[in-house]
């Protein structure tokens, strides 16, 4: 009798599916899932994933002298490395982070340029620097699509665009574009201080964590 349902699966097409179900986790907790809520929701995935590899783990074994080692080896190893990644969560959100960055780049530089020439009209979110992206833009900001425009007193803008919202357990994360003397000497200091959680992504963007 075949062993084979969802925690135990032997199809290679239940493997493929439980990938994609990863692979969207890992892009709701990016986007969507508060930080709390989703070290508990890890921590289960977690578990799922252990009981799997132990699974796995046994059935190699048993079959290590027979046709369908190969296949064995292959589910094992799947099972360790989506276990791996899920343990250590901030490589598939590292990854998540670049491609949101390069295939938005485009789309926030011409919000950028809108504001710069006065051709958006922000919606102010009852906060001094906090606005509201327009409709017509693609969600280009964690948190509602809401991003924090500043202009110093040299009419240079600082603009500010969520990655991550903030939480007990982590500070907010942003994108942030600056003319402003100022501002880019802060943030330069930060790079200095912290270059794992701050960096200078190209000529006038950062990647600030915290304030």
């Amino acid at each position: 009798m075949k062993d084979n349902n969802v925690l135990y699966p032997n199809n290679y097409f239940i493997y493929f599916l439980i990938f994609i179900s990863w692979i969207l986790l890992q892009l709701l907790i990016f986007y969507e899932i508060w930080d709390f809520v989703a070290q508990f929701i890890l921590f289960f995935v977690a578990f799922l994933f252990f009981l799997l590899l132990i699974r796995n783990g046994v059935k190699l074994f048993q079959s290590r002298k027979r046709f369908d080692f190969k296949k064995r080896i292959f589910k094992f190893l799947f099972a360790l490395t989506i276990l791996f990644l899920t343990i250590l969560d901030f490589i598939p959100q590292n990854l998540i982070e670049r491609l949101d960055w390069t295939l938005l780049y485009n789309k926030r530089m011409e919000i950028v340029e809108d504001i710069k020439k006065d051709k958006i009209n922000l919606e102010n979110d009852k906060d001094f620097y906090l606005y509201n992206v327009p409709f017509e833009y693609p969600v280009v900001s964690n948190g509602g699509n809401k991003i924090v425009v500043r202009k110093d007193i040299e009419k240079k803008y600082t603009i500010e665009f969520f990655i991550s919202k903030f939480s007990f357990f982590s500070p907010d994360s942003k994108y942030i574009y600056t003319e402003s003397k100022n501002y880019s000497k802060i943030f330069e200091e930060k790079v200095k201080t912290d270059p794992t959680q701050n960096k200078k992504l190209e000529k006038n963007w950062y990647r600030i964590s915290g304030e």
